[in-house]
């Protein structure tokens, strides 16, 4: 197989990743008709956030020198509102500085100040936002179960 096999690393959006690989190698179509059903379960492997949060980062670093910056933007901005919200404020700041580097945004770049100024503000904020929980990042409408253990 010229793209090789699914990345034993990933635990979610391995079909996403192989997508990837294929659309480097291959010219596609996109088919509005569903061809399949899937049915997920969504308690699974593959319904873990941390899962998902993990695979973003590989896909990332993986196929940074491929993916459009507005896809760059978007998983690097999923990640650092995560860490944003687990309190954890070094890997979130590295995250929106990715961010960053892939669209400059006004939105983004306070988000960058406040949370080298005062990331407790920025946590109060995004608590009040969240107050029902961290958003799942694939699952819309549901929220992050925090006995998931952190990448």
């Amino acid at each position: 197989m010229r793209v090789g096999y699914f990345d034993e690393r990933l635990r979610a959006a391995e079909d996403t990743e192989l997508a990837i690989r294929v659309s480097k190698k291959y010219d596609y179509a996109f088919v509005k008709e569903p061809l399949i059903k899937v049915a997920r379960n969504h308690d699974s492997l593959m319904g873990n956030s941390a899962n998902y949060l993990s695979a973003y980062e590989i896909i990332c670093e993986k196929h940074k020198d491929f993916l459009s910056n507005k896809i760059l933007f978007g998983l690097y901005k999923v990640l650092a509102n995560y860490w944003i919200l687990k309190g954890d404020y070094k890997k979130a700041k590295g995250y929106i500085k990715k961010s960053l580097e892939h669209k400059l945004e006004l939105k983004t770049l306070a988000q960058y100040s406040a949370i080298i100024i005062a990331p407790f503000l920025l946590k109060y904020t995004y608590n009040k936002k969240y107050k029902n929980g961290i958003p799942h990042p694939t699952q819309q409408g549901k929220v992050v179960e925090d006995n998931s253990k952190d990448f």
